[in-house]
């Protein structure tokens, strides 16, 4: 839900600058760093997609990768 604040629950989250596979990788989360959601979610069938904001920067997260969540409350 936009508006919420999160945690990165992966080893590592990428952020894209689009909400597509293959986009221009923005920046690399940690785990346990804080985010927020500003937008989505979007969908093209297969991967949901957050867009999100961070201290530097804003850009767009998938909500999982390979079934496991990458962000929690």
């Amino acid at each position: 839900q936009p508006g919420q604040l999160l945690q990165v629950a992966s080893d590592e989250l990428t952020i894209y600058a689009e909400p597509v596979m293959g986009a221009e990788t923005l920046a690399t989360l940690s785990q346990g760093e804080a985010l927020v959601t500003i937008g989505g979610p979007l969908t093209d069938g297969v991967t949901v997609w957050w867009r999100i904001q961070t201290l530097d920067d804003i850009g767009w997260i998938e909500e999982s990768v390979n079934g496991s969540p990458q962000i929690s409350n």
